[in-house]
């Protein structure tokens, strides 16, 4: 067992080791492709490219993911008491709950795009409409974007952080207050 102090240390060298992944990946592209020098990331608009280029997203996201999966797995393993899966939070729905979950998924999409639609802006956005242009392999480009961002992030705010704190005093609401303050 351990407290709030320790899940924010915790997460807290999750989140240094994520920045020093992404900063080397992106040193390394930068070297392995001659996309831009080191001055021209320095320029506004030079960074600005290179946050848009879709195969660096699909490099980055594909090398730093399994990394930080494997810290969040061996920490949470490191606190003991709960077996890993449960204290991450992965438990197995049923097909009913599958089949709840996936309608509102979609009846939230429609919505959410039918006011989107009608408020005159485009439903994908033109830095989604770039990267996917540039990423080079479009199957590396949707395990990055659908599958592995969203798994080590889940894992990391809704499994690791969201459960250590709502442990705490903090309770599960105030967790949900914490995370949200702090990462909106």
């Amino acid at each position: 067992m351990w407290g709030p102090w320790a899940t924010l240390g915790f997460g807290a060298l999750i989140g240094v080791a994520f920045i020093i992944l992404q900063s080397l990946t992106i040193l390394v592209f930068l070297a392995l492709t001659g996309d831009l020098s080191l001055a021209e990331l320095a320029d506004p608009e030079g960074a600005g490219l290179l946050a848009s280029n879709g195969l660096l997203l699909v490099v980055a996201t594909l090398v730093t993911a399994p990394v930080i999966v494997a810290l969040i797995v061996l920490f949470a393993w490191a606190r003991r008491g709960l077996p890993v899966l449960d204290y991450l939070g992965w438990r197995a729905l049923s097909r009913a709950d599958w089949m709840r979950w996936l309608a509102l998924t979609l009846l939230f999409v429609v919505i959410m795009d039918g006011v989107t639609w009608l408020s005159g802006r485009s439903l994908i956005p033109d830095f989604l409409r770039e990267t996917y242009t540039t990423a080079g392999v479009t199957p590396l480009f949707w395990l990055a974007v659908a599958v592995a961002a969203p798994l080590s992030e889940e894992l990391f705010f809704r499994g690791f952080i969201f459960r250590g704190l709502s442990e705490s005093r903090l309770g599960p609401w105030g967790a949900i207050v914490f995370a949200a303050l702090v990462w909106r």
